[in-house]
């Protein structure tokens, strides 16, 4: 019996190549693409692609739904559901069809992606940016004013999810013509166990004579999808969603969307659904744009429009920044001895946000309107005006990282208070890739340098609607330093009412209080208020008691976040001196004795970072002494030494003899200055080395100790909320450090402010803030 030419006797080389089986088909199309309505989507942006004016987009003859007359005849005779995808772009020939539409990754799109990269990189090399836009002018001219979206060349497979049938007619301009493809899809379904090559299933391409008016384009494209897949069924909630997607589909921005593009949706079974999107009609009472440069600057305008149905007016206002965004995560960006460049591009943001409260929100039934943002809110991500992350999706992936942030404090802005856009311009952008799945972009830094920016622009908006929230009294709680003031109030009241039961004519009650208090006997019911007032009193010393725990814990655990930071540091150093220590162990190598000191080193420097953190921690139970002030300042630097010696931070310490002694907690005072130290380590990390410098200062005299950096110093924005919990530029904002700073100096009889033009270090430009101390001990 012969040999199959495919054996071999012995050893030997042969060519292969790689062949694509019919199983590709299933997944590209019903296991790539996410959902009906992502396919939908991608059709519709292949009609943008062809330069369309116009695309249409019909989802008929669905079962369980009510008849309606179909849109056309033949739809009439296809197996429903039947959706359509019909557009007047500039229509496929012979070629496109066999090697574009019929051919899986093609890159016939993807070539002008790649040109356009390598242009762009040469003309940042060479300083010839201006030759780099006039090829952008000149390829979106010959494509109808735009660059294609698509690069995968996966896009179409999406009629595979959609229906077991396919019918596609398209013509050209001037052509006498149509092209016909029908597909069935099943015939791409393996009958057997033996592969069977893509190439090798025929399909039937038919040039015939027109079989509809294509319009003043005299071109377009026409894709029916019909039958249906099994698992995958039409529902009104379906179509709902698509037709909403659809209406969302441009971006918000008004200046961002795709010129000369318009998509219509049409179901005619729900001729009483309306498919478009609220938020684009409810007035937002925030609006935020904002414009990022390739540097990361930011020009960002935010808009505050109280709605009319607030029972307290509050006035409109109007917010203007230019802010380096990079300067809110300066470890993020730090290179070296300045921040580097975002890779992601520059882009614009518009925002809308609505607090999610009844008196807010401008719709007949906001609970509706909340339910629509539960499901649908979000920031989308839209290139050249059309959406490639939907803020639905986006909201659900949390791509900005906002929702553990507003789990552990409801009042942080929430992915279900807005709606928004990120908008990219491709040409600038092309860094940004898109998932194969068309559900948002490829996990790159680029896309972590876009996150980064764009979390610093919510944050501010967030610190816009808090001050807002604020001044509203929307929050409704009471200041936390205003206890023992309303505790003094309720005894006073409570001592009045116990004077007016004892010595006030209830016969002839000349005040009228009878008429106030409405009850069968005034007497008793002063009396019982009088007691009412003084449970009160109790109640706010048991609420001072829980403030005094919450803040030293709070604080405390500020000072471990830092403590824990150069415990990470030194705990690698010894992990991996112990792991080449195990190494050399089998070698018996003469530096094992030397490495084993070594190790004993770091294990005590740890021994060390932990008894440093102990004179930081308040407890309840720690009695107020005196120290020297020096003290406690050194307690707060052995925190930092460790970062920065890395970070490259310098510092100065005051001399031995300008120290003072104070009376107080020990671990609240050095609390005080660690969280000081904190912030100032968290601006000077980006800036160039040279600023890198943090100092102290004690005046004796006035028992004053100042401490400063050369940092960028204090916003002006951000000023007026200094100590108040919850105000914060860094990313994401804290904003307790100095609260706690000013509680604690409140609880030793003295204040934290902003030090006067006076009190400065000469010689540091950033941050500087003065700490004052009583003269006197404040138990005397």
């Amino acid at each position: 019996m012969a040999k199959s030419t495919e054996q071999f006797d012995g050893p030997g080389v042969q060519e292969v190549n790689f062949v694509a089986d019919v199983h590709l088909i299933q997944i590209l199309g019903e296991q790539l693409i996410g959902s009906e309505k992502v396919g939908v989507l991608e059709l519709i942006k292949n009609a943008y692609d062809a330069g369309a004016p116009r695309c249409d987009v019909w989802i008929e003859k669905v079962p369980g739904l009510p008849y309606a007359e179909p849109s056309a005849p033949e739809v009439e005779k296809l197996l429903g559901p039947v959706i359509s995808i019909i557009d007047n772009g500039k229509g496929m020939d012979e070629r496109t069809l066999k090697y574009g539409w019929l051919r899986p990754a093609t890159r016939l799109k993807t070539n002008v992606k790649i040109l356009l990269k390598e242009q762009r990189r040469r003309a940042d090399e060479e300083g010839t940016r201006a030759e780099y836009e006039r090829l952008v002018k000149s390829l979106k001219q010959s494509n109808g004013g735009r660059l294609p979206l698509g690069e995968k060349g996966v896009g179409r497979f999406a009629t595979h999810r959609l229906g077991r049938y396919l019918i596609l007619k398209t013509k050209e301009k001037n052509s006498a013509y149509e092209w016909m493809l029908r597909i069935d899809w099943d015939d791409f379904e393996p009958r057997t166990d033996d592969p069977v090559d893509l190439h090798k299933v025929p399909i039937k391409l038919t040039r015939q004579e027109l079989t509809r008016d294509y319009g003043k384009t005299d071109s377009g494209t026409e894709i029916r999808i019909y039958g249906g897949r099994e698992g995958f069924d039409w529902t009104e909630e379906k179509i709902v969603d698509v037709g909403r997607a659809i209406s969302a589909l441009r971006s918000p921005a008004p200046e961002s969307q795709p010129s000369g593009f318009s998509v219509y949706f049409h179901c005619p079974q729900l001729s009483n659904v309306d498919f478009n999107v609220p938020t684009n009609s409810v007035p937002a009472p925030f609006e935020c744009t904002a414009l990022v440069d390739e540097n990361g600057l930011a020009d960002i305008e935010i808009i505050l429009t109280p709605p009319p149905s607030l029972p307290t007016p509050i006035s409109p206002k109007r917010w203007i920044d230019s802010i380096d965004l990079r300067q809110k995560a300066p470890k993020y960006w730090r290179n070296g001895a300045g921040n580097r460049a975002p890779l992601c591009g520059p882009f614009s943001v518009s925002l809308k946000l609505w607090i999610r409260r009844k008196e807010w929100i401008e719709y007949a039934d906001w609970k509706e309107f909340t339910g629509y943002l539960d499901e649908f809110g979000g920031i989308g991500i839209y290139r050249d005006g059309l959406s490639i992350l939907p803020p639905q999706i986006s909201s659900k992936d949390d791509w900005l990282r906002l929702s553990n942030r507003h789990i552990q404090k409801a009042s942080n802005v929430s992915y279900y208070q807005m709606w928004g856009s990120v908008d990219l311009q491709q040409e600038l952008t092309l860094n940004l890739v898109d998932r194969t799945s068309r559900e948002g972009m490829i996990e790159t830094r680029p896309l972590a340098d876009l996150r980064e920016l764009v979390r610093g622009i919510v944050f501010e908006v967030e610190r816009r609607v808090q001050e807002t929230r604020d001044e509203y009294k929307e929050l409704g709680s009471i200041p936390l330093q205003s206890i023992p003031l309303l505790k003094a109030r309720v005894s006073k009241i409570a001592s009045l009412l116990g004077r007016i039961e004892a010595a006030y004519d209830f016969s002839s009650d000349s005040l009228k209080i009878n008429e106030l208090l409405d009850a069968s006997n005034p007497q008793e019911e002063i009396g019982r208020l009088a007691g009412s007032a003084e449970s009160l009193q109790s109640d706010y010393e048991g609420l001072e008691e829980q403030v005094d725990g919450l803040l030293q814990a709070a604080g405390y655990g500020i000072s471990i976040s830092v403590a824990l930071h150069e415990i990470e540091k030194t705990t690698s150093n010894l992990y991996h001196g112990l792991a080449g220590l195990v190494k050399r162990v089998s070698t018996l190598s003469a530096s094992l004795e030397n490495e084993g000191e070594r190790l004993r080193e770091v294990s005590k420097s740890l021994l060390n970072e932990l008894k440093r953190i102990a004179p930081l921690r308040v407890t309840r139970l720690e009695k107020a002494r005196s120290f020297g002030i020096r003290d406690a300042i050194l307690a707060a630097i052995g925190a930092f030494r460790i970062s920065w010696e890395s970070e490259g931070v310098g510092f100065v310490l005051p001399p031995k003899p300008d120290d003072f002694t104070v009376f107080g907690s020990f671990g609240a005072c050095s609390q005080v200055f660690a969280n000081l130290f904190d912030n100032s380590t968290y601006w000077l990390s980006g800036l160039e080395p040279s600023r890198r410098r943090l100092a102290v200062s004690l005046r004796p005299d006035d028992h004053l100790v100042i401490v400063a950096d050369d940092g960028p110093g204090i916003s002006a924005a951000v000023r007026p909320h200094l100590f108040q919990p919850f105000y914060s530029l860094k990313s994401p904002p804290s904003g307790l450090g100095l609260y706690i700073c000013q509680y604690y100096m409140r609880q030793m009889g003295g204040s934290i402010r902003e030090s006067f033009e006076s009190e400065r270090i000469p010689g540091y430009q950033g941050a500087s803030f003065t700490v004052s101390f009583p003269q006197k001990r404040s138990d005397a």
